[in-house]
């Protein structure tokens, strides 16, 4: 279905199983990311407040 879509070589076909992994591993990296990264921006903010006082 998906590897004919994409017209991949069949050494690099994937299942419907590792495509789902794939997307899965994905999708939590991207959200790791995006907290840490307002994480960042939340403690520059709290920084700005204690030395604005």
């Amino acid at each position: 279905a998906f590897t004919k879509i994409a017209t991949l070589p069949p050494s690099a076909q994937i299942g419907g199983t590792s495509l789902l992994i794939i997307v899965g591993v994905a999708l939590e990296t991207m959200k790791t990311l995006e907290s840490q990264h307002v994480k960042h921006h939340y403690k520059g903010f709290i920084k700005k407040i204690h030395n604005s006082k």
